[in-house]
């Protein structure tokens, strides 16, 4: 019966959903308060303004009806006359239309604010639906927006009424005034209760504002099941996901294997680990671990050493090491670089010399509690 109806929807709105929403042209706005504040501000207006209004239109009135018999058989010169009439009228009023325009336009973005958005007036089928239509004309909403014209309707004729039984006093002494001056009397009188009116209308206004955010956070509530497929959508199917990174290791893992056969040596453990490392001795840079890997991996990279020709070192303490503390693609931390220079003097000396005598690394040459083959002491 009521587009209010929540069901099981008591989650707030995520805000993507907000974003969605203001996207299709739905923000929270309140008419009622942009047409209080903007019958306010009028009014205030011709209030401040009523004396140089009413010398204006005096003025207006006395020249467009002040004319000689000439004129007054010379259609032309009354067009002329009727036009800058007219002209004048706008101008007076040039303030007052200006100030009523700006402040509509700025009263309505105050709830809500600017959003531009052409999904708002685009045609939707949906809207000619008489079903939907009835549902609306007995929904609890409609149900609110009559009892809220309903309440401003007693109050702003009960005010109205106090305030012309209150001034009835007065009333009675202004035919003992001359015409100008009772016409002014009056004229301040009906100003001062108008503008009573209008700020009370404006106050009754404003409170449609909080009600309106209601409404709207409320229509935009989600169930858990929303909720949850807004998390599926915007975050990816858990098995794509795992898919798309099982494919992202595999592809990472065929680049560090195509590395292999520019590398300068392997170290090995010498059956469970195996680390490439190069070193570009003519740039001056510090070595590079190009790839690593244990057990089935580490075997296809000393396999793919063996047929490119890559030397293979056997230093389990150094490999266990390079393995834990450096990452694919990483420099040598200082911390080994020691280990390794003697790995690729020996390797350097062996393709010089055909042999050499240099000594691989042994324990001794890494830091304690970087070979995770050591137990702690």
């Amino acid at each position: 019966m009521s587009e209010d109806s929540s069901q099981d929807k008591d989650l707030p709105a995520s805000e993507r959903k907000k974003q969605k929403a203001r996207e299709e042209g739905d923000v929270p706005r309140s008419r009622e308060f942009g047409g209080g504040f903007s019958m306010l501000v009028a009014m205030s207006v011709i209030f401040l303004m009523g004396p140089s209004l009413l010398a204006s239109f005096q003025f207006l009135v006395r020249s467009s009806f002040t004319f000689d018999r000439q004129v007054a058989f010379d259609p032309s010169k009354m067009a002329s006359i009727f036009v800058e009439s007219l002209t004048s009228i706008l101008f007076s009023l040039f303030p007052l239309i200006l100030a009523v325009v700006a402040v509509s336009v700025l009263a309505n973005l105050a709830v809500g604010g600017i959003n531009w958005s052409t999904k708002a007036i685009e045609f939707k089928a949906s809207k000619l639906n008489p079903i939907k239509g009835l549902k609306n004309i007995f929904s609890v909403n409609a149900v609110a927006e009559l009892t809220k014209a309903i309440v401003k309707s007693i109050v702003i004729g009960g005010v109205g009424f106090y305030l012309v039984i209150s001034d009835m006093g007065q009333y009675s002494t202004l035919a003992a005034m001359g015409l100008k001056a009772g016409i002014l009397k009056l004229g301040q009188m009906v100003a001062v209760n108008m503008m009573i009116l209008c700020a009370l209308y404006f106050l009754l206004t404003a409170a449609d504002v909080p009600y309106q955010l209601w409404r709207y956070n409320k229509k935009l509530k989600m169930s858990f099941e929303e909720l949850k497929k807004e998390h599926k959508e915007s975050d990816g199917d858990p098995f794509i996901k795992a898919k798309i990174r099982a494919i992202q290791r595999e592809m990472a893992k065929r680049r560090m294997m195509g590395s292999i056969p520019s590398a300068d040596v392997v170290v090995t453990n010498p059956t469970h680990y195996a680390v490439a490392i190069k070193y570009e001795k003519e740039k001056g840079r510090t070595p590079v671990v190009v790839a690593k890997g244990t057990d089935d991996l580490a075997q296809r990279i000393r396999d793919l050493a063996n047929e490119s020709g890559v030397p293979i070192v056997e230093s389990p303490p150094l490999a266990r090491s390079l393995y834990k503390h450096v990452e694919v693609n990483r420099a040598i931390p200082d911390t080994l670089f020691r280990a390794v220079a003697k790995v690729l003097a020996y390797v350097y000396s062996l393709k010089n010399n055909g042999e050499s005598n240099i000594e691989l690394p042994t324990e001794n040459d890494i830091p304690p509690g970087m070979d995770p083959g050591v137990s702690p002491a």
